[in-house]
């Protein structure tokens, strides 16, 4: 399914540029962009799929994430008024049109052909739409990123100029288009009405906060003047009564995107990942906000026997990550799987015009919470392909690249150990897949350490727990170092041992590999992608594979350091969480150079 080409308006005063440029694009599709209007990431294959039935459709922008709006651009959002939304037949904007080419290039020619110097060829062109019975549907999703907006002056002169040309093709007979009001005369117009409108388009939201006015809450009562004022201001301007000659302002111009926040979870395996996805990203020059509720774990842990208290403190965590965002005003945020953000907060955020990218470090037959938060989001990374990516397309996610997690560069600057004083270990979480797996290796002189071990070993295995605290990042690489074989078995919540549909790669993979020791991977399918089995780690598919793997490699040193220091290599050249995090952005249309301190939305 090919996406459609995008026709970018960059003179809206020379419509006749656009009519060429139509009729040159055959019988493709085309999206009509202004020239301060973006297709958003990943939107492009989500657009052709809306095309494929034909038709013509309209779509709505929604803010950029550095686009500040005054109190004209939240009433043309709130009205849903061009470019956030269709608008009526006397408002609609030519601006996001979708659909064939030969219909909009025929309809444009023949409002070309009827219009005077001074007529507003985009009404035109809807009119014409119209009467070939073409109406265009609007899209659910807002799919285009307004990166500037025009000042309300130049606003208001655009509404004069459209009230003019919808007067004059009425009475030139357009059955099309309804009835436009009567011109009112000057007298008719308070000149309070335009002092009004420029005022509360000035008033910073922001600084009321806390401030009341009669009564009543400021930042609740400065919006519903500015709707009255803005609504009545575009209705003189399009009736003709509003003669201001005051000269047009300038457009909001977008800033480069530098400001993220990443959103951390309360508690869990995406936790580690939140704090080194924040470290790599300062380390790519971003002005980064950690917005971090985990100081709350123990609570997390204990209400999670009460269901409504979980519930309770789940709402409590996403008011205080909203709050977090609010006073950080990032550009992007980075969301990590299991951040206390419900539904209703991700669309909220991205309605607020912020670019919400959401890394779901999670195995999706697991978690089935991505059916509905892929869609409630801008960007949705999944570490897993396969089946999954087109059970995204199916949810209406925008279509990411496959994002493994990856190591942290700082566990790559500690040489190699030269000796061991531990010869088998595993590091991890008592899964039931694990604990049924090891019991068939009781015999083996394998020491098992993580949270939990003491409580879920079995009879068999409880002599082989050496420690079963919960263990910091840096005890678990130190752990790593100090074994002469580690053992690295994926966790399953349902299956018995190794799983054989097993797809993504785990954390602990590159983590062992980027610390210079050695381990035993059972196999994946995503493995391959990583390291190169045999050179850089080991592989194992089975209980009786793994015995022999560890018998091997106890008695050759000298391979396993060799193996180790490559696997080291590949993590610092490949795998650490700046380059995972400059192949997002890469992918958000954001910044393609790792070393840049900045980076800039693509217009």
């Amino acid at each position: 399914m090919k996406p459609p080409a995008v026709i970018p308006i960059q003179d809206p005063g020379s419509p006749g540029l656009l009519l060429e440029a139509l009729q040159r694009c055959g019988g493709a599709c085309v999206l009509l962009l202004g020239a301060e209007q973006s297709l958003k990431p990943g939107a492009a294959g989500l657009l052709a799929q809306a095309l494929a039935g034909g038709g013509l459709h309209f779509c709505p922008a929604s803010p950029h994430p550095d686009l500040e709006l005054g109190a004209h651009g939240r009433w043309l959002q709130a009205m849903q008024r061009p470019p956030f939304g269709p608008g009526g037949p006397l408002e609609a904007s030519a601006w996001g049109l979708a659909g064939g080419a030969p219909e909009l290039a025929e309809a444009l020619g023949r409002a070309l052909a009827g219009l005077g110097e001074e007529g507003d060829w985009e009404l035109g062109l809807w009119v014409q739409l119209g009467l070939a019975g073409l109406q265009p549907r609007p899209l659910a999703q807002a799919w285009v990123f307004q990166d500037a907006l025009p000042s309300l002056e130049q606003l208001l002169a655009r509404e004069r100029r459209r009230g003019r040309c919808a007067r004059q093709m009425k009475d030139a007979g357009a059955a099309a288009l309804p009835a436009p009001p009567e011109p009112g005369g000057q007298a008719e117009v308070p000149q309070q009405w335009a002092d009004c409108a420029r005022a509360l388009d000035r008033v910073p939201l922001a600084a009321l906060a806390g401030t009341q006015v009669s009564g009543l809450p400021a930042v609740d009562l400065v919006p519903v003047l500015a709707r009255a004022a803005m609504g009545r201001a575009f209705q003189l301007a399009f009736d003709g009564g509003w003669h201001d000659r005051t000269a047009a302002g300038p457009a909001w111009v977008a800033r480069p995107v530098r400001r993220v926040a990443v959103v951390h979870p309360a508690y869990g395996g995406s936790l580690n990942l939140a704090q080194r996805s924040a470290q790599a990203l300062e380390r790519l020059g971003y002005e980064v906000t950690r917005v971090d509720p985990s100081r709350h774990a123990a609570a997390v842990a204990q209400a999670q026997q009460d269901p409504q208290a979980a519930d309770k403190l789940m709402r409590q965590l996403e008011q205080e990550c909203l709050a977090g965002i609010a006073a950080a005003r990032p550009q992007v945020l980075w969301i990590l799987a299991q951040a206390p953000l419900g539904l209703g907060a991700l669309r909220t955020l991205r309605r607020q015009g912020l670019l919400t990218a959401y890394w779901f470090c999670e195995d999706y037959r697991v978690r089935k919470v991505w059916k509905s938060l892929a869609p409630a989001v801008d960007a949705f990374f999944p570490i897993q392909g396969g089946a999954f990516l087109p059970a995204l397309r199916s949810v209406g996610a925008a279509e990411m690249p496959v994002l493994p997690v990856a190591a942290a560069r700082d566990a790559c600057t500690e040489p190699l150990a030269d000796d061991h004083n531990r010869r088998l270990s595993f590091f991890g979480a008592p899964y039931a897949n694990r604990v049924a797996f090891f019991e068939a290796l009781a015999d083996l002189p394998l020491e098992l350490y993580g949270e939990g071990w003491e409580a879920a070993a079995t009879p068999l295995l409880k002599p082989l727990v050496k420690d079963g605290s919960r263990l910091s990042e840096a005890q678990g690489f130190d752990l790593f170092r100090a074994c002469a074989v580690n053992i690295n078995l994926h966790s399953s919540p349902v299956l018995q041992g190794i799983d054989p549909e097993g797809d993504y790669v785990n954390p602990r993979a590159f983590e062992v590999a980027a610390c210079g020791a050695f381990q035993l991977v059972d196999r994946r399918r995503d493995l391959a992608k990583a390291f190169a089995d045999g050179r850089e780690l080991a592989t194992y598919g089975s209980a009786a594979e793994l015995r022999e793997q560890v018998v091997r490699w106890t008695a050759d040193p000298e391979g396993r350091r060799k193996v180790a220091l490559a696997g080291q290599r590949r993590v610092l050249a490949e795998h650490t969480y700046e380059h995972r995090l400059a192949s997002a952005f890469k992918a958000l249309g954001l910044a393609p150079d790792p070393a840049a301190l900045g980076a800039t939305i693509p217009h």
